[in-house]
């Protein structure tokens, strides 16, 4: 069974609308969100960006690929302080910053080697385990989810 993404009362400071990840009480696997984004070009490097707030869950996963599977890449967050607790595979950056009452703004880079790419936010739990049975009230809040081409201007 799917995880279950709601639209939460709440709303960011920016007037985004605010998503609700959320577990599904004994549903054991991964509880994640997935998108598709069929237009991004080959060998150029685009950025992933999102806001996010902890809702019972303050470690998450997020995943980069291309749609042929050739390039991936992801990076563990924990939703403390500025803190990546690890990257790996082709992800040529990643971070999680700080915000405002709790929120934090986190990003991944990845150059795709095919056409399409592929973003998901997964939670984890306390182990830093993406495999787990699911838990009622548990998740985390997110907003304003973006994908861009990084320019080489902007990297500097």
């Amino acid at each position: 069974m799917a995880p279950l993404l709601s639209l939460a009362q709440s709303r960011f400071p920016m007037k985004s609308p605010v998503f609700k990840l959320q577990e599904i009480p004994g549903s054991n696997g991964r509880h994640r969100i997935e998108a598709v984004v069929g237009s991004s070009d080959p060998d150029i490097d685009y950025g992933f960006e999102f806001l996010i707030k902890e809702s019972g869950r303050t470690k998450i996963l997020l995943e980069m690929r291309d749609l042929d599977n050739k390039t991936y890449g992801a990076a563990k967050f924990t939703l403390a302080g500025n803190s990546l607790a690890e990257s790996s595979g082709g992800l040529i950056g990643a971070a999680c910053k700080s915000l405002n009452d709790g929120w934090f703004k986190c990003w991944g880079v990845l150059r795709p080697k095919s056409k399409g790419t592929v973003l998901d936010i997964g939670l984890l739990n306390e182990n830093a385990s993406a495999n787990y049975p699911g838990q009622e009230n548990m998740g985390v809040l997110l907003a304003s989810p973006f994908l861009r081409k990084i320019e080489l201007a902007q990297k500097i």
